[in-house]
């Protein structure tokens, strides 16, 4: 859970920006009376444009082939560097930056640092990614510096945040993380999840095998033979035969 403790620093020193108006830039005319418009339906628009995405995302994907061989280092790291650019391809951020841009998110919907944490503990506990051990000692944190300064920390509480930022430092270099290392904890992420993608694979394939051969006994299945992009059919396709 390194790569939550890494990016913990950067997306704290972003709580809470400087207070906008929001209207800073907007010309008069935008105050104008409008025409009334039809109501969208937003849930419909936003579920075709995320299918859109995810079936761009698997023609992208299609592209390179996939060896289904989770134990080689190096087919997983090919496997990696292609999701990375499958993503590139249609538009998506990196992980990293759709990870920071989260947290950050969170962290101005927070009005202190100890509901950011709490927030942030739920999303974890949501995706089955908890931190538990680095959650408590940022928690321990917090309660450290509210108890010298005597009120709730905020952003802009400068000296509360200038206390939080050294005691954090101080707490994650106890748990061996080092925020900037936050790039390779999400490098080993990366190259964590391609090769659960393999291994998941793998499993899918030896179930289909199973079921359909196995009457066959002298029948054995050379998983690295196989081309996984065989199986990445979108609703309405037949067989698609991989290019080579």
């Amino acid at each position: 859970m390194a790569m939550w403790r890494g990016g913990i620093l950067r997306a704290a020193s972003r709580l809470h920006p400087p207070v906008r108006s929001g209207f800073e830039g907007v010309p008069c005319r935008a105050f104008a009376e409008q025409a009334e418009e039809e109501p969208k339906d937003i849930v419909k628009e936003k579920f075709i444009e995320k299918l859109e995405l995810l079936f761009n995302l698997t023609r992208e994907f299609r592209k390179f082939r996939i060896v289904i061989d989770p134990d080689d280092p190096k087919v997983v790291k090919e496997l990696s560097d292609n999701i990375l650019q499958a993503r590139s391809n249609v538009g998506l951020p990196p992980p990293e930056v759709q990870l920071q841009n989260m947290m950050e998110g969170l962290a101005q919907r927070s009005k202190s640092v100890r509901q950011f944490y709490e927030k942030l503990g739920r999303f974890q506990a949501s995706k089955g990614m908890e931190d538990v051990e680095g959650n408590k000692a940022m928690m321990e944190v917090i309660d450290a510096v509210e108890s010298k300064i005597g009120k709730p920390l905020t952003r802009d509480d400068k000296e509360g945040m200038r206390l939080f930022e050294e005691q954090s430092a101080a707490a994650l270099k106890r748990l061996d993380t080092d925020p900037e290392k936050f790039d390779e904890y999400m490098e080993q992420r990366n190259l964590d999840k391609a090769k659960l993608l393999l291994l998941t694979m793998k499993k899918g394939a030896s179930e289909t095998i199973d079921r359909f051969m196995k009457d066959k006994t002298d029948f054995e299945l050379n998983y690295k033979e196989l081309d996984a992009r065989t199986f990445l059919r979108l609703p309405g396709e037949g067989f698609q035969k991989p290019a080579a």
